[in-house]
């Protein structure tokens, strides 16, 4: 026998094409052999077909246009490919398919139109009247949220005043929906006519689908086909709640307040749990569905007729992981139980963002830090720095030489001032090697205030924050307002005027005369001052001049 054991028969995507990383497929073909047998060739092949199609109807008959084809063909070779024997017992084989993000993912349940994968594996075997194994097994690849799908996801609200006779506001919180949940809407009403009465809530979910055949692909076809569809994939109907009209504490009978009368209520559709009644949101080439969202309030006037008021909101179907779909097309139980389907949608379909500054679960907490109050994992080991000498990572940029002379200060009690007595700190420690810390150069640990120590200012606050502004040496850690405030003024500075350089020529023996560059300093002197020979290079430069001219 010959058998197909995929490590997963559930392939996920995670976003669109462009998005998804490529995803690998991996498994066994095991194959057992009640006697000792020759066998040859063997391998496994992913296989995708396509097919889409449906009928229309003619001038004096129906007629069907089909696109069927295999547009994916993947094959890996296993074992030895001559012919070779094998003992009696079982026989494995590892295979590793690599899948594109750019594959469809699988589309089932419609008439005439699918999208599948299937693996084959098979054996042949030599000799006359020798019948080949083969193996066959359903993969289904499907296509979740990815990040950029959870950032373009958003709750959809249709708020309006219709006929002038109700002010309503319908909202869902989320439009991306988990396939084989519910949809649940809230629901506020506010009739602005006397003697309407509001009857029957009635929910429904709309399934439109396009089909599309390009006449590149099919020979038959002289022009692009395409066909639109539309259906009713699940309804509910419920009885207008009286009991959800808006009250306040201090109304009677006899003493009505003066709001408006308003009901506020939710109202869930239950979608289908089988892919036979309902699909999942699909955007490719050949087949595209979308779903909408709509619920019909019957609103009973007083003249005697029945009016309704219709809302309709796009929804975004689609398979998660959480809750798969087994070979018969249904949903499979919930991955999470006790967990209700608001709950899992929302998870589903929020965003995660980074975590807190604050809240660090497998952070390496240092030795001379009491970790009481940290939600760390990872506890303190003998080769973490110790103390106020522990440093950052080797490839930090940060300059701490400062802070290993604040250090000392502390350790020694020589800050006077808030600044360090450097004639009695001793020296800094080395950076290469790590300093075990000891109960004679620690300081306490009750001196730090770690809530206080773990809050960073915000963005905005770091942009205001002067660049190079250093907060000024004090007893201990700065406080949050020092380290984000504009530091002092500097006192004023007494402005030197920069020396100037002045040509000197000087006559040498020959007929050459030589230059030199001689500063004179304007800051130290008075303005008049003049030097013997600098006075001489000017009178000969005004010779010059004048013999010149």
């Amino acid at each position: 026998t010959l058998e197909i054991l995929p490590d997963t028969r559930f392939i996920v995507f995670h976003g669109g094409e462009h998005e998804s990383p490529s995803v690998r497929l991996t498994g066994r073909v095991r194959f057992t052999a009640p006697e000792a047998m020759s066998i040859l060739k063997p391998k496994v092949r992913l296989e995708g077909k396509r097919k889409i199609g449906w009928w229309y109807m003619g001038g004096i008959g129906t007629g069907e246009v089909t696109d069927k084809r295999v547009f994916w063909n993947q094959e890996q070779r296993l074992g030895i490919e001559s012919s070779h024997k094998v003992k009696a017992g079982i026989l494995e084989w590892p295979f590793e398919f690599e899948l594109a993000p750019s594959m469809p993912e699988s589309v089932e349940g419609l008439k005439e139109t699918y999208i599948v994968y299937h693996l084959h594996a098979s054996v042949s075997r030599p000799g006359w009247n020798a019948k080949d194994l083969q193996a066959q097994e359903h993969i289904r690849i499907v296509r979740t949220l990815g990040q950029d799908s959870m950032e373009m996801t958003r709750s959809r609200v249709n708020a309006d005043i219709w006929a002038n006779k109700i002010s309503y506001s319908i909202s869902i919180p989320s439009d991306a929906v988990v396939f084989g949940t519910s949809i649940t809407a809230d629901v506020e009403l506010s009739p602005i006519k006397k003697g309407l009465r509001l009857g029957k809530i009635e929910l429904r979910l709309i399934e439109t689908t396009i089909k599309r055949i390009q006449a590149s692909e099919v020979p038959d076809v002289r022009v692009d086909r395409t066909k639109t569809e539309e259906s009713e994939v699940a309804k509910a109907d419920m009885d207008f709640p009286e009991h959800s009209r808006i009250t306040y504490d201090d109304e009677t009978v006899d003493n009505p307040t003066l709001a408006d009368e308003m009901y506020k209520f939710k109202a869930t559709l239950p979608l289908p749990k089988s892919l036979n009644v309902c699909r999942q949101d699909v955007d490719s080439h050949q087949i595209n569905i979308t779903h909408r969202f709509k619920l019909m309030v019957n609103i009973h006037n007083p003249e005697g007729h029945t009016s309704q008021l219709v809302c309709r909101l796009p929804v975004k179907l689609f398979i998660s992981p959480n809750l798969p779909v087994d070979e018969r097309n249904e949903v499979m139980g919930n991955v999470m139980p006790g967990l209700s389907d608001e709950s899992l949608n929302n998870a589903e379909t929020t965003l995660v963002a980074p975590p807190e500054y604050g809240r660090h679960m497998l952070d390496q907490i240092y030795s001379d830090i009491d970790p009481a109050g940290y939600m760390s994992r990872a506890g303190s080991v003998p080769g973490t720095p110790g103390g106020l000498y522990a440093q950052s990572r080797r490839t930090s940029h940060e300059n701490l030489a400062s802070l290993n002379g604040m250090a000392n200060g502390l350790i020694n009690g020589d800050v006077v001032n808030g600044h360090v007595n450097s004639s009695s700190s001793s020296p800094p420690p080395n950076h290469g090697s790590a300093t075990p810390s000891s109960d004679e150069n620690a300081a306490p640990a009750a001196v730090y205030d770690m809530s206080t120590l773990t809050r960073v200012p915000s963005y905005g606050a770091a942009l205001r924050t002067p660049t190079g502004s250093m907060t000024p040496y004090t007893a201990g850690p700065p406080s949050y307002v020092e380290a984000t405030s504009r530091p002092p003024t500097p006192p004023e500075a007494v402005l030197q005027r920069p020396s100037r350089a002045h040509l000197v020529s000087r006559r040498s023996s020959g007929a050459s005369s030589q230059q030199t560059a001689v500063p004179v300093g304007f800051g130290a002197g008075r303005r008049g001052e003049r030097t013997s020979f600098h006075d001489d290079g000017e009178a000969r430069l005004r010779a010059l001049r004048a013999a010149r001219t």
